[in-house]
């Protein structure tokens, strides 16, 4: 048997070992738990023997299918977020339109009622007459 043969075969070993102890319900073996048991680093299982790397990526959640499916999911949601994002500005944009013709048209309404006040304010007597500091307007 081939050294790379030899060397495959106790990183498979290694991680069907690994992965049996801890059961169905445990957390599936890391790479470099699989590397360490095997003997082995775990670049060299990266790197000459990715079909390994994958099984256990898949073993824990994070094979390439996986990756694949929780991006869609994260574009899914994402989109759907952006969907309703979109619906709120435009809510906003209507309420802005609107807020503003109101704020238009109070501004012309105290405008009119500035120029009312001064106009009163303008033809308005008092209602006594003013009295001098010394007395002089008084009726005594």
């Amino acid at each position: 048997m081939s050294k790379s043969l030899d060397t495959a075969k106790r990183i498979s070993l290694a991680f069907t070992k690994l992965k049996r102890d801890v059961g169905p319900q445990g957390k599936a073996p890391s790479i470099s738990e699989v590397a360490r048991l095997a003997g082995v680093s775990h670049t060299l299982i990266h790197t000459k023997y990715p079909e390994i790397a994958e099984q256990i990526r898949v073993a824990k959640g994070r094979g390439a299918k996986q990756r694949l499916e929780k991006q869609r999911d994260d574009l899914k949601t994402t989109l759907d977020r952006f969907a309703e994002l979109r619906n709120d500005l435009k809510e906003v944009k209507r309420i802005n339109g609107g807020l503003a013709s109101e704020n238009a048209r109070l501004t012309l309404l105290v405008k009119r009622l500035e120029k009312e006040v001064a106009v009163l304010e303008a033809g308005v007597r008092p209602l006594r007459p003013r009295t001098s500091q010394n007395g002089a307007g008084s009726n005594e």
